[in-house]
């Protein structure tokens, strides 16, 4: 099989980062590589030792999830690059999963698994996935089924589509949807994401209060721009995507004038999806930049 490299973008999380790492080193599948593309002040203290797997630390002077996982995809050995975020505990068996789930698979494939929350108490874990049946994606759809905090795929398919447009996601001008807006890409080049239930991430990073307030807007902002981004007059189907998901949101806004608290979180998520669509569209126009480069 293929040498495996797993990707984890990391800031400020040293703690969960070594929480992480030894869950995977926990696992019944072990990894040729982990390469930790470090956006902190230094989280290689956190980094436990392994004779067996080794475990990369690539220092960087940027900020941005795009930028380190481009950075660590460049950085590691593999065939087979496997990401994760540095706030999840994997069960035992997920990189077995994924990873054969990836191999048994046609060459043009993106396969991904499932996020579920590990929080305890109260607050909302974001990024989880409601699907828990296999399901492969390919065409157009008016959703997005790729998760970068749990993916997998050859190398080859960043050498066809390109790398994560640096523009979006956490900690970009556009502050998500960096995932999004590859997976469609994918799509767009006739791959097939192939969703496996069985590759199993729990999510720990539970937001409340403000936290999360400013988390939907981050998201709303993120998916409006990646939306402008590849919106053309000629082909609609972005400005439907953007329609379907406005209507979405007004539908659940009745609720707010009651003052209820979720309704009100879809009215913060609705004008951050405005603000990147505009954003964007005044910064860049549509079907914008190369996207087989990194986007500073």
């Amino acid at each position: 099989m293929a040498a495996v490299s797993i990707v984890i973008p990391t800031r400020d999380r040293p703690q969960q980062l070594r929480d992480s790492i030894e869950s995977i080193l926990a696992g019944d599948r072990l990894p040729d590589e982990i390469v930790v593309a470090d956006q902190s002040a230094d989280a290689r203290a956190s980094l436990p030792g392994r004779a067996d797997v080794e475990i990369v630390h690539l220092p960087l002077a940027t900020v941005g999830s795009s930028r380190a996982r481009n950075a660590g995809i460049a950085a590691a050995r593999g065939d087979f690059l496997v990401f994760v975020d540095d706030d999840v505990r994997a069960a035992r068996d997920w990189l077995g999963q994924i990873v054969d789930a990836l191999a048994a698979s046609p060459q043009r494939t993106a396969v991904t698994g499932a996020v579920l929350s590990d929080a305890a108490g109260d607050g909302h874990v974001p990024s989880q996935t409601s699907r828990m049946t296999p399901f492969t994606f390919s065409g157009r759809l008016f959703s997005d089924p790729l998760f970068a905090g749990n993916m997998a795929l050859r190398r080859s398919a960043f050498e066809e589509v390109g790398l994560f447009d640096e523009r979006l996601g956490a900690g970009g001008l556009f502050p998500a949807a960096g995932d999004n807006d590859f997976g469609y890409r994918l799509l767009e080049a006739g791959y097939e994401i192939a969703f496996v239930p069985d590759a199993i991430l729990y999510h720990r990073g539970a937001r409340r209060g403000r936290e999360l307030v400013r988390l939907d807007f981050a998201y709303g902002r993120g998916q409006g721009a990646f939306y402008a981004k590849h919106m053309s007059w000629s082909d609609r189907h972005m400005l439907r995507r953007l329609g379907r998901n406005v209507a979405f949101r007004l539908r659940r806004m009745p609720p707010a004038l009651r003052g209820d608290r979720d309704a009100l979180r879809e009215g913060v998520y609705l004008t951050g999806l405005l603000s990147g669509t505009v954003g964007w569209l005044r910064r860049y126009g549509t079907r914008a930049g190369d996207e087989r480069l990194p986007q500073h």
